[in-house]
């Protein structure tokens, strides 16, 4: 059997495959046959690097988690600005992701999906409110640009709805 030189470029070709499919007809709609004839990889090839299609799902969205994380950091950084304004932007930046088009249209097919909707909610509480939104709460709060008491549920409340 030849070996594949290039697993990341495999991994990399489902993916954005998997991506397109889930976007253009929905995570339920879409096969792991359509992965398998859009990519033109083989069965063995596809189930080599993931054990199934929510597999591949939870990769799309840990990928899209990282496109964010990247993003969002970059505002919560961003000097010059006080907290109610980095607060403005991250919501701003964050409607205007290139990734946030396909998740609206995905959203009719996630939402009858607890294990995906799961993995959303604990991203947001785990990683997104503490790392994200509470820094620059704090930082609003420090400037006097927010005023709130409860910064730490306040940033999961904000990224929840």
């Amino acid at each position: 059997m030849a070996r594949n030189k290039h697993p990341e470029q495999t991994v990399q070709l489902i993916l954005d495959t998997a991506s397109a499919l889930f976007f253009q007809k929905g995570y339920d709609k879409t096969t792991l046959q359509d992965i398998i004839d859009a990519t033109k990889l083989s069965k063995g090839a596809i189930y080599h690097h993931f054990a199934s299609k929510e597999a591949i799902l939870i990769a799309v969205a840990d990928r899209m988690g990282e496109y964010n994380c990247a993003v969002l950091s970059e505002v919560r950084d961003r000097k010059g600005l006080t907290g109610a304004e980095k607060l403005r932007e991250m919501f701003r930046t964050a409607v205007r992701l290139s990734f946030q088009g396909g998740i609206v249209n995905m959203l009719p097919f996630l939402i009858e999906n607890p294990k995906f909707m799961a993995l959303q909610m604990e991203s947001i509480l785990n990683e997104a409110a503490p790392c994200y939104a509470l820094p620059i709460l704090r930082e609003g709060i420090a400037d006097g640009s927010i005023h709130a008491d409860y910064p730490g549920q306040l940033a999961e409340v904000l990224l929840l709805l």
